[in-house]
Parts: C-alpha cells; structure tokens; sequence
C-alpha cells in the first residue's frame, strides 16, 4: 500500500535512513545524525512531500521530495527528490514504480518541474527515469572536505 507518511511514521523512517544512508558514498565520511533527520521527516510531512510503501504494516519503502520555486524562476515550482528507497528484499516488485506514480499523481497539478537524483552507488535507476519520460539534465559531482 502506498501513502502520504504521518508522524507516526517517523521513528521508523529514521531507522530506514540509516539503513540507506549506509549504501551512501558520504556514509564512510559523515555521519548518520538520527535527530536531524527527525527533524526533516517532521518538517517535510508538514510542508512538503512524503510517501512511504507499506507491506503487513511494516514500511518498505519510502519518497521524500522538497517542494518549492525553481531557483531561477519563482514564477515556476519544481519537486526534488530527497530521498527514494525501497528495501532490497521488496525490490523488483513494482514498490518503487507504484511510490514515482503515485507523486506523479499528487504532484501533477502542484509543480512544474519533478527532479529525481541518482545516487552513484545505486544500481539501475538511469534505465528506471528514461523509461518513464524523464531526461538526464544535470550530474553532481561531490567532494568531502
């Protein structure tokens, strides 16, 4: 089942999170700030945009995106991607494409530019964004200092 989160689903996500920030390339340089990320989750339920997927009641995956204007032209309004995962033991059944749907949906009528990042340690998302009409725009090269 996929919905909008709720506050009650924070812990949990917080927990998620550090599961996924693990497969991150900043995991081995910066560390999981659990409370930080409390804070986001909270802050994006109420002002922005979150999804999460569910299976028997437990989370399996989940969409974070920040709503807001294009930078260099308010008069527009974009929806980035913060975070988007789905547990590697729910993959390959259609949770993630349900989760991009279902944003595709809410956000339709809300925005008018939908980002969606690809994490250098993820494994098949260019094929995933293409395939549903999404174009490579930009690529975000990073350095820890």
């Amino acid at each position: 089942m996929i919905r909008e989160a709720e506050i009650t689903d924070v812990i949990p996500l917080v927990h998620q999170g550090a599961i996924f920030w693990q497969m991150s390339p900043f995991a081995d340089r910066i560390g999981y700030n659990p409370n930080a990320v409390q804070n986001l989750l909270t802050q994006m339920i109420d002002d922005h945009y979150l999804l999460v997927a569910t299976r028997d009641g437990d989370i399996v995956g989940f969409l974070g995106m920040l709503l807001g204007p294009v930078l260099f032209n308010p008069d527009y309004t974009q929806a980035v991607e913060i975070f988007f995962y789905v547990q590697p033991e729910h993959r390959d059944r259609g949770i993630a494409e349900n989760l991009r749907e279902e944003a595709d949906i809410y956000l339709e009528d809300k925005v008018d530019v939908v980002g969606f990042g690809d994490m250098s340690s993820g494994t098949d998302m260019d094929k995933f964004y293409t395939d549903r009409g999404f174009t490579l725009t930009e690529r975000t090269y990073t350095k820890v200092l």
